[in-house]
């Protein structure tokens, strides 16, 4: 009887949490950013530009973990991996950590939102049908120009920021004479 209440209490739990990840990708020199135009028939902005990215998949993002209480790494990254390669046709490079949000959507399911950079390595952008309508690759100073969603936008700017300072820096260190 326990077993059965606390399978009933496993499975509310995972219908009130997503952990959603997505990935800033960029290309290029000076450094573009992919966004995508969700359409409407998404709950949640609608009609709204976002990264590539989507919720943690437990049958194929938990690979390689053999008992139910085994430990693995890289979920998150296989995560924002296949959804890149599935929403928007691209193969991305290794992933670095960028930042997080959370946000009650209106059905009242927690997201938490984990963001990561990472370099556009292949592929020519296909968008899934029904998910994205249209796709743009943009520069950071012109994300303000789109309906973007919060942390997406937010995301792309400090990236952009981080390029052009440690663009700078690598200036001024090639024109310091060696000691």
């Amino acid at each position: 009887m326990k077993k059965r209440s606390e399978k009933s209490t496993k499975q509310k739990l995972q219908e009130r949490y997503r952990v959603v990840v997505q990935y800033v990708i960029y290309r290029g020199n000076p450094r573009e950013y992919l966004i995508m135009r969700r359409t409407g028939r998404h709950t949640v902005w609608p009609h709204r530009w976002t990264l590539p990215g989507g919720g943690v998949d437990r049958k194929k993002d938990f690979v390689g973990f053999r008992k139910k209480r085994s430990f693995g790494q890289g979920v998150l990254y296989r995560a924002g991996s296949r959804e890149s390669l599935e929403e928007a046709g691209i193969e991305v490079g290794v992933p670095r950590y960028l930042d997080n949000a959370s946000f009650v959507r209106p059905d009242g399911i927690y997201s938490i939102f984990i963001v990561f950079a990472a370099r556009h390595v292949g592929g020519c952008v296909k968008l899934k049908r029904g998910d994205c309508s249209e796709f743009k690759w943009v520069r950071a100073g012109d994300i303000q120009k789109y309906r973007v969603i919060g942390i997406a936008g937010e995301c792309i700017r400090r990236m952009g920021d981080h390029y052009r300072l440690s663009k700078r820096s690598r200036k001024r260190k090639r024109k310091r004479p060696a000691c």
